[in-house]
């Protein structure tokens, strides 16, 4: 009886009051997203009675109150959309609110259900604006949107493009011009390690653009993220579900012409299946861990054991020389979703792709000098033929199931990665003595990350949206390098080729195993009260997160004993079964060496976080959110030195912070705000920098050692930001910030005899303050055309104080006619960092242009010591090309063509020695050339 009454009483307060309402949401049918500005016509009947129009806000939402009683019409149209129009909608007293979700889709496709039940997506350019304005710290973002705009098929290429983003290596993503340390990966926030874990931030070029929904740049730090971050945190947000079913394949190719279809192309001898990211067993170690080797130069060797262990190595150390192919891709992507009962949904999606990376190089170059008195000298140099041959595979599957007051998601994915490098070359050293030798290096690394991010949202009380948010994720990454070889002849004269303890020394082969296991679980309790004319949102939580890592590593040598000339300088006449040494001859080639006890170590970290925090909103211009976070983190080692030290269970850092941040939004208007924000984070160094381990990368000649001293770093953050939202996608922001660090961490020479080693240690302390300004702005803006324009311009000054020892050496060595100063550039800092782009649509025929620019400047790469001086990166211009068709037509089945051309500039990667005003010297050198793309995908 009691909903009668309700019914009733509704039903008179409707015809009294004449409240009568219609509102909906307007969804993106192409990237299942909400669609904000689209123009909404809502008509009686008879027009004359009432009639009105308007537009979506920035979530896609629109309401229409207080309309007299009747049937209507609705029309909601958008450029270069299939206007959409629902006739017979009936407002009347016993149905006084009509609610609508409407899909448009692309033009000249057609609709035959316009009334649905969705998940809102976050994949399109205005959605991701939307997420920008709304959000309580500041974000810069990219949508799958913009990244299918600009034709990148990974997150790496696209990614550059976010305001204050560079890249290392082309895969790792350093925000505001800071170093990989101060930025951190994350998916769906939760954090996974990399194929590279000893980076702070995933290698971003394993992620195809497909599996995402978009990308989250947080620039600014609240009590509800991670405290390990200083310039930012990438958030990769994986896909959801469809709201209808869905199919896309994709195949796609890439040629460079400097690299491909070259006969001259260098490669090991492959597995049966390296083409699937893996190695089948090939190139494993057949002598087992810690065993015992003999010295055969002792009077009575167990013969038997060491020439049998030497027969088990893999005979092959010489390139081969072929044909490089190009590149290709292959993808094919399901979704869909179902109602079932009671309001409950269930969704699903399955993706599934393979990507080839294949490099040549005819002029790789690795050098390494000293600065002797008035000149430069040259200390050694790797130069050749650089032959490269990755194999990518990534799953990702997910299950959704919810209603309006819950939400339960898990998904797995899976990336597989196997990498072949070979280097052919000339290998030169002028230490004590000249050493001129030809050599080969072959490397083979099997990386394979599995993860199971999941969580759970309950909605607990309606009225005051309060939530309840759980969030798990369980991850194993395993790195395997397999069976690294160095095999390097010297040259005597122009015709004699021996094995030499000198220089590069005898051939080594290398073995290193990584596991690392993670879990990160997080906790997260909000709910929003009245305190006066106060309305707060509080939020309390708390996240846990445990990484063991186990790495171990074999080295071996393959040494000889009587003269080598017979060799005749072939690598594969080392290991032939008449050259092995045997107790009879008394001559030939033996293994040497064992497991490593210094490049072993089994260590884990912890961290258990809490945090509380406020969002306080004093009225419609001002909110504040304020909040603090306790973190306390402790590294546990267990592993032996180079100079026999054993840790036993160490804690090489065992310490807890508070972590405060207060975060300032005032509205001017509605699309205009200013944001001022204070926060303290921290930086932590990685597994392998807080180790023993000794780490040889045999492509560079490059040397790890790690550091058991290290200690955190301490960063005091300040930002203030302006921004100005407009319709149709158009934005401008102007930022403005300021960082201090307290025992920041760089990558270091070990010492002035050792160019070519490195070692992680704290520095005093250092400072970082910049501009950011980023502009988009719509030119040309019709129901035909489209023609915008938009850049983001960074600059950025650091200066690292220098220590005491790093001092003293710079004056000394510094000319006497210039001044002195005790701080530089921050290590992998840039200076500035630009992104200008221009993107033309036509909406009747349904193609798009865009054209890309950026250039990172100058930056400090390697931090010299006395002798060796600091090494720079070369300015960058990367100019990038995109066109794309879409055939769209009434069978559902549409398809996209594009083409894409990188560098067009043809620029080269370059690194280079730098000692005040003299001649600079090169460190690094690589010539890509430009690379032409093309891409087909099939959609229905």
């Amino acid at each position: 009886m009691k909903h009668y009454f309700l019914f009733l009483f509704s039903l008179v307060s409707n015809i009294i009051f004449g409240q009568f309402s219609l509102e909906g949401k307007i969804i993106d049918g192409e990237f299942n997203d909400v669609l904000p500005f689209a123009n909404i016509q809502l008509s009686h009947i008879n027009p004359d009675i009432y009639s009105t129009g308007g537009t979506s806000d920035f979530d896609g939402n629109f309401i229409f109150n207080d309309i007299p009683e009747g049937e209507y019409e609705l029309t909601v149209s958008f450029v270069g959309y299939e206007s959409q129009k629902i006739v017979s909608i009936n407002i009347t007293a016993s149905n006084p609110k009509q609610i609508f979700e409407i899909v448009l889709k692309p033009a000249s496709s057609q609709l035959e259900e316009v009334i649905i039940t969705t998940t809102a997506k976050k994949n399109t350019s205005n959605a991701v604006l939307s997420i920008q304005k709304r959000s309580a710290v500041l974000i810069d973002g990219l949508s799958l949107e913009s990244i299918r705009k600009a034709g990148d098929s990974d997150i790496a290429s696209a990614i550059k493009r976010v305001p204050g983003i560079s890249l290392d290596q082309g895969k790792y993503v350093y925000v505001r011009g800071l170093g990989d340390r101060y930025s951190k990966t994350i998916l769906n926030e939760l954090e996974v390690p990399g194929l590279d874990p000893d980076k702070n931030t995933l290698q971003l070029d394993i992620f195809p653009t497909n599996l995402i929904e978009n990308i989250q740049v947080i620039k600014s730090a609240s009590s509800r993220l991670d405290a390990d971050f200083t310039g930012g945190i990438v958030n990769i947000v994986l896909k959801e579900f469809s709201n209808s079913p869905q199919i896309n394949i994709s195949i796609g190719t890439s040629y460079n012409p400097k690299m491909h279809l070259k006969n001259n192309y260098v490669f090991d001898s492959r597995s049966k299946t390296d083409f699937l990211g893996f190695d089948n067993g090939y190139r494993s170690l057949l002598i087992p861990r810690n065993a015992k080797i003999p010295d055969p130069s002792r009077t009575n060797p167990e013969t038997s054991v060491i020439t049998n262990y030497t027969q088990n190595l893999n005979p092959n150390l010489e390139p081969n020389t072929g044909t490089s192919f190009v590149n290709y891709n292959l993808g094919l992507s399901s979704s869909n979703s179902y109602n079932l009962e009671n309001g409950k949904r269930l969704g699903f999606i399955a993706n599934i792709n393979y990507r080839t990376k294949i490099t040549s190089l005819d002029d790789f170059l690795n050098s390494t000098y000293i600065f002797n008195q008035k000149d430069f000298s040259l200390n050694s140099q790797n130069d050749g033929k650089l032959g490269s041959d990755e194999r990518f595979i990534n799953l990702l599957t997910g299950l959704t199931y919810g209603s309006d007051t819950s939400k339960y998601k898990i998904n797995f994915l899976l990336i597989q990665n196997g990498e072949s490098n070979v280097r052919s070359g000339g290998f030169s050293e002028f230490v004590s003595d000249d050493f001129y030798g030809i050599g080969s290096f072959m490397t083979y690394t099997q990386r394979t990350i599995m993860s199971i991010p999941s969580s759970v949202r309950y909605v607990l009380n309606k009225e005051t949206n309060s939530e309840l948010n759980i969030s798990a994720n369980l991850t194993k990454a395993i790195v395997k390098d397999k069976d690294f070889k160095v095999t390097v002849f010297e040259t005597i004269g122009d015709e004699r080729f021996v094995l030499s303890p000198n220089g590069a020394g005898y051939p080594q082969r290398f073995w290193r195993d990584l596991n690392e296991d993670v879990l990160n679980f997080k906790l997260d309790y909000s709910s929003n009260y009245n305190l006066g004319k106060t309305k707060i949102k509080f939020d309390i939580g708390g996240a846990y997160l445990h990484k063991n890592r186990i790495f171990a590593t074999d080295y071996y040598s393959v040494n000889h004993l009587g003269s080598t000339l017979y060799l005749e300088g072939v690598p594969n006449n080392i290991l032939k079964p008449e050259n092995i040494w045997t107790f009879s001859t008394r001559q030939g080639s033996y293994i040497s060496g064992s497991f490593q006890e210094e490049n072993q170590f089994d260590s884990d970290i912890n961290k258990i976080g809490a945090f509380v925090s406020k969002e306080l909103f004093f009225n419609e211009k001002i909110k504040a959110v304020l909040g603090v976070r306790y973190e306390k983190f402790n590294l546990i080692y267990t592993g032996e030195s180079i100079d026999g030290t054993v840790y036993e269970n160490s804690k090489f850092i065992d310490r807890g912070d508070f972590f405060p941040s207060g975060n300032l939004i005032y509205s001017i208007t509605e699309n205009r705000k200013l944001r001022l924000s204070a926060s303290k984070t921290t930086a932590r160094p990685s597994f392998k920098e807080n180790s023993t381990a000794v780490i040889l990368d045999p492509i560079t000649g490059t040397t790890f050692y790690g550091n058991v001293n290290l200690q955190p770093s301490i960063i005091q953050n300040y930002d203030l930001r302006f921004e100005n939202y407009s319709e149709n996608g158009e934005f401008f922001a102007l930022s403005g910030f300021y960082k201090s660090f307290d025992d920041p961490i760089e990558i270091v020479l070990l010492n002035r005899s050792t160019p070519n080693i490195f070692i992680a240690r704290n520095n005093p302390e250092a400072d970082v303050y910049g501009l950011e300004l980023e502009i988009r702005k719509n030119l040309i803006f019709n129901d035909k055309y489209k023609f915008n324009i938009n850049g983001n311009f960074s600059v950025i000054e650091s200066r690292q104080i220098m220590g005491e020892v790093e001092k003293n050496t710079r004056l000394e060595r510094q000319p006497v006619d210039i001044e002195f100063k005790d701080y530089r550039q921050l290590q992998g800092q840039s200076p500035y960092i630009l992104n200008i782009g221009s993107a033309f649509e036509n909406f009747n025929d349904n193609f798009e242009l865009n054209l890309f620019f950026n250039r990172q400047g100058k930056t400090l790469q390697i931090v010299g010591n006395d002798d060796v001086p600091d090494v720079f990166t070369v300015p960058f211009n990367s100019l990038n090309f995109t066109f794309e068709k879409k055939f769209i037509n009434t069978s559902k089945i549409n398809t996209t063509l594009r083409l894409k051309v990188d560098n067009i500039l043809n620029d080269k990667r370059e690194s280079r020695y730098e000692f005040f005003n003299f001649q600079t010297e090169p460190f690094s050198y690589r010539d890509f050339g430009r690379t032409f793309s093309l891409n087909y995908t099939i959609s229905f």
